[in-house]
């Protein structure tokens, strides 16, 4: 599967690149469980990400030879419980702002009020309340993407 992929967005995968694959449980049963896979170097998966996401390509089941019902394959980092909740809570209070984006990236939680702005890092639930405290794009002392 992992080598199915890396043809469709043109990153050789060899398995000596992967340290387990392995599904997860979820509470919705009628759904396929998803996939994990663990690569041995973070720069290997940072680099599949990357070129996933930027060549926005559409894969199904059947372009991997897993059925023929054409579901929709998604790749994205594997999040915490920790890190889930906390880049749902960003994208509300991004969205309440009407601020731009809060995306995960490089292991990090970012939010960004417009293509102006600097890019801001969020750890806590506390650094989501400060956001209303910098509306007019000041930072403030926040710790922004380096």
């Amino acid at each position: 599967m992992e080598k199915e992929i890396g043809k469709r967005i043109n990153i050789e995968i060899n398995k000596d690149e992967i340290e387990k694959i392995h599904r997860v449980p979820t509470k919705v049963t009628s759904k396929p469980k998803p996939v994990i896979v663990q690569f041995l170097r973070r720069s290997t998966r940072d680099n599949f990400l990357t070129e996933t996401k930027k060549q926005k390509i559409r894969i199904t089941s059947t372009d991997l030879n897993l059925d023929s019902k054409n579901t929709m394959i998604y790749i994205n980092d594997h999040l915490s419980i920790n890190n889930k909740i906390l880049l749902s809570e960003s994208k509300k209070k991004i969205k309440q702002l009407n601020w731009k984006q809060a995306i995960f990236k490089n292991g990090k939680i970012i939010v960004k009020k417009d293509e102006n702005h600097t890019p801001i890092v969020i750890r806590t639930l506390a650094d989501l309340e400060e956001l209303t405290d910098i509306r007019d794009g000041g930072n403030r002392g926040r710790r922004t993407e380096t």
